[in-house]
């Protein structure tokens, strides 16, 4: 017997052991030899492995990375490896990420090779910026704080732009709490915001619900998600609009935002395996849980650039720097915004502690978060300005109960529902 992935199975495999769906449906008996309907019913219900006779990783079928030259996979090694410094490669769950990590990187190579020198992408400092960033360091000493993170909480605490939530999400609330109100009542509030409308419609009739007919109007759309669900993809929308202004030369805003929503696709999908009903909250989780460091971008660019500055000399961990720096890291001005704007526990938690799950005794839902977090920077989607992948907190890992082989799983699942997802917020 073996546990392979499901996408190396192949017709005639002998089943050794019941293959079931996440809520345990049998999908196909022990005993069974495996036919093209078998494994197409085995993918269509989620399922990541599948336990084989007499089978073991060697019946892998070949990656894209295998076709690619060999000296393109080593260099996709080496910087690769740069990543996950602060990561033991020995770990299983961090021997795989490192894997896919490789080839995609690999994959990503080769094909910037075949398409030869590229544009400088949008957002990419540029000697202008880098003008800017030299003057922003020279700021009058007078003018910095003994102790930054005091200046930053007070501005949590009393500057109107950050302790006034976003009107439309403060409305729903509103309407969510009389008891009269009804989907239809949300729907028309909803409908008053053309933009905000048209993003929820395309939302729930995208890749990332998945429905199977067409969702036409906001009160069915309010009826089927939920009032709390649409209240969480409303408010990830209006703080998206928040923050979009921020110079190209403290942070990519692309890379950023990129990264925020695969966390919270990827949050997302692993809630999903473990149950956890209304996932829409794990995915604002995931998509704001390095909003405080949108706090110090915007509001205090002067210390951004000494961090990510002394990040990138230093060759640590940039939460580290900015906690030495600030007196405080992002998870922790991240969960101060969210506590001023009196958001639930759980979501202030989320954020508060993607770094240090285990500092909770309800840490599921961090957990869930810091696995994402991990397997997004892994998978080299986008940045929010740190270098390095984090390190995986074991406990985490094994609380959130993941199968080591749904990571592929996972990161093709990513993929697919990225793109719509992200143009569906900035488009």
């Amino acid at each position: 017997m073996g546990l392979i992935k499901v996408s190396h199975l192949k017709p005639n495999m002998l089943v050794s052991t019941d293959v079931k769906d996440r809520n345990g449906r049998l999908l196909v008996a022990a005993g069974t030899r495996l036919t093209e309907k078998h494994i197409r019913i085995i993918k269509i219900w989620g399922v990541v492995e599948a336990d084989i006779e007499n089978a073991s990783e060697k019946d892998d079928v070949p990656s894209e990375v295998e076709m690619v030259d060999p000296d393109i996979c080593w260099a996709a090694s080496e910087q690769v490896a740069k990543n996950f410094r602060f990561n033991d490669r020995e770990n299983p769950v961090i021997a795989e990420l490192f894997r896919i990590s490789q080839e995609r990187k690999a994959v990503e190579i080769a094909r910037a090779r075949d398409l030869g020198p590229q544009p400088q992408p949008a957002g990419s400092p540029s000697p202008r910026a880098s003008r800017r960033n030299r003057a922003a360091q020279e700021i009058n000493p007078q003018e910095r704080w003994d102790r930054p993170f005091d200046h930053i909480r007070k501005l949590i605490r009393q500057d109107v732009r950050l302790t006034t939530l976003p009107a439309i999400f403060r409305r729903i609330n509103e309407m969510i709490m009389k008891p009269s109100s009804s989907s239809r009542d949300i729907a028309d509030l909803i409908s008053k915001d053309t933009s905000l409308a048209a993003r929820l419609l395309k939302l729930v009739n995208s890749s990332f619900y998945a429905y199977p007919a067409r969702i036409e109007s906001l009160s069915r759309a309010v009826s089927i998600v939920g009032t709390n669900q649409v209240r969480m993809l409303a408010f990830g929308i209006d703080v998206v609009a928040q923050f979009r202004n921020i110079p190209s030369e403290y942070i990519n805003m692309d890379s950023f935002w990129r990264h925020s929503i695969a966390c919270g696709v990827i949050a997302r999908l692993i809630a999903a395996t473990r149950n956890i009903q209304h996932t829409e909250r794990l995915f604002l989780a995931g998509m704001l849980h390095d909003i405080g460091r949108l706090v110090v971008y915007h509001y205090t660019p002067q210390y951004a650039v000494d961090i990510l500055k002394q990040a990138r000399e230093s060759e640590e961990l940039l939460y580290c720097v900015e906690a030495e720096y600030l007196g405080a890291d992002h998870t922790e001005i991240g969960g101060l915004l969210l506590q001023s704007w009196k958001l639930p526990q759980s979501l202030e938690n989320s954020v508060r502690l993607h770094h240090t799950p285990c500092e909770t005794q309800n840490g599921l839902e961090p957990a869930i978060v810091h696995v994402a977090d991990v397997t997004a920077k892994a998978l080299g989607i986008g940045s929010s300005g740190d270098l390095y992948v984090p390190p995986l907190v074991d406990e985490a890992w094994r609380q959130v109960g993941l199968s080591i082989n749904s990571l592929d799983a996972i990161a093709e699942q990513t993929d697919r529902q990225l793109e719509e997802t992200f143009q569906l917020f900035f488009k």
